[in-house]
């Protein structure tokens, strides 16, 4: 369909046009392109060159897995067996000064893979709407922080997004089944992040390939890791040795009970410090500790699970950013998992693109679109010094936001079933969508 057909097929006085909103989509692209340049290179300083502050995620899973391949399990370690075989080819073998610049080259280029696939699938044809959804994630505060300290989450985005929307375009050949087996291996090294995920690979497909695929893979790489641990007993078969593994992880999660016991002086860190928004803190504030601390977060993933079931058929963003507010409201997560957003808030402007395409928005569903878009970007851009400020009123806000917008879209999804072909089975939309 070409510009003018497309214009004309939505009423007149919904849309003005294009030309005229040039002035301010530069002018957004610009402040984008600002925010995005100074608070990478802040982030970016912080991994590569300090020694306090910088990298200290990243310093954790190094020690973490040089233990743990010389065989330990070293206290505080809660990444699970197969995580340990992901990372061991990014921070295993190489001196930690080497890791960080290894780590640097992943995130950037990780971040310029999910920029682009912003781009391509925001559901907008201006060409500074596009640059605009390329920028935003780029320019979030928690990007900054999650790069700053070698977070996962950098890593995590593009590699479920571009399984899932390849699962989304239907029948598939080994091949690609075998990609997205990999990809989704590779997405699940963090499980807080992965959780909800996890549904979109047994779900998606129409066939099992991938679900098979991705299953045996990580059996195989928690097998392989398993292998690496040592036992009391030196002739102690793979049995014993997770057996061994599950009662340290079990003693693990029961120690916020004993810490609970202590002494207000000895209280010194609670277990779920600095995370805000979430079930899990909830929970912890409620009192309940140990195991009982992971009942709202397992019940919010099979939630998630249900939900999907019935939906699985709708545009595959909507799925991306339920799943995405189903992980970030579910689990312990600071203020660099907030980067999770980015799926909703895409998801929100293919919504508000869609706005006078067949099938697309309504006046109502485009207004209601429009102003979560806007709640939810404003918070994601903020600084992080912006809750000290104020009295922690952005942190208090934001998870009632982040509802809002898990309720509205939810309960559009049925109204956004994919159409008829490939093509817009990809995207979610038809190719006229997104004239803005």
């Amino acid at each position: 369909m070409d510009r003018v057909e497309m214009v004309s097929s939505a009423p007149s006085g919904l849309r003005p046009p294009e030309r005229s909103l040039d002035p301010r989509a530069w002018a957004l692209v610009a402040l984008l392109a600002a925010l995005a340049f100074a608070k990478l290179s802040n982030g970016f300083e912080r991994l590569l060159v300090w020694d306090e502050g910088g990298a200290v995620d990243l310093h954790l899973r190094f020690d973490e897995t040089r233990a743990w391949f010389a065989g330990y399990w070293i206290k505080g370690a809660v990444y699970p067996p197969a995580s340990q075989a992901l990372l061991w080819p990014a921070v295993g073998w190489l001196s930690f000064e080497e890791v960080r610049g290894l780590w640097a080259l992943l995130s950037l280029g990780c971040l310029g893979w999910f920029s682009w696939i912003c781009a391509r699938d925001c559901g907008l044809r201006s060409t500074p709407g596009k640059v605009a959804c390329a920028l935003l994630p780029l320019a979030l505060s928690a990007t900054s922080s999650a790069v700053g300290i070698g977070q996962i989450v950098p890593l995590f985005l593009p590699l479920v997004v571009t399984a899932a929307l390849r699962m989304a375009r239907g029948p598939s050949h080994w091949v690609d089944s075998a990609g997205v087996a990999v990809l989704f291996t590779l997405a699940s090294v963090k499980p807080t992040l992965f959780a909800p995920f996890a549904w979109l690979v047994l779900l998606l497909p129409r066939s099992p390939r991938p679900a098979v695929l991705s299953g045996a893979l990580y059996v195989s790489l928690t097998l392989l890791a398993l292998a690496a641990l040592r036992t009391p007993n030196p002739d102690a078969g793979i049995a014993e040795v997770i057996e061994t593994a599950v009662d340290n992880r079990m003693q693990w999660a029961t120690s916020g009970e004993a810490w609970a016991q202590r002494p207000p002086e000895q209280k010194s860190r609670m277990p779920f410090d600095g995370g805000y928004g979430n079930l899990q803190n909830m929970s912890w504030d409620a009192g309940l500790v140990g195991l009982q601390n992971f009942v709202l977060p397992v019940v919010s993933v099979l939630a998630c699970g249900a939900w999907l079931f019935f939906h699985r058929r709708t545009d595959p963003w909507i799925l991306l950013g339920v799943c995405a507010l189903a992980a970030r409201l579910g689990w312990y997560h600071r203020i660099y998992d907030d980067m999770l957003l980015s799926l909703p808030v895409i998801a929100l402007v293919r919504i508000v693109a869609s706005r006078g395409a067949p099938g697309g928005a309504d006046r109502r569903t485009f207004r209601i679109a429009a102003i979560l878009l806007a709640a939810t970007v404003a918070h994601l851009l903020s600084p992080g010094s912006a809750a000290a400020v104020l009295q922690h009123v952005p942190r208090t806000l934001a998870p009632w936001i982040w509802l809002a917008d898990l309720f509205f879209l939810a309960g559009l999804a049925p109204g956004f079933d994919p159409l008829g072909s490939d093509a817009d089975r990809e995207t979610g939309f038809p190719a006229s969508a997104g004239a803005a």
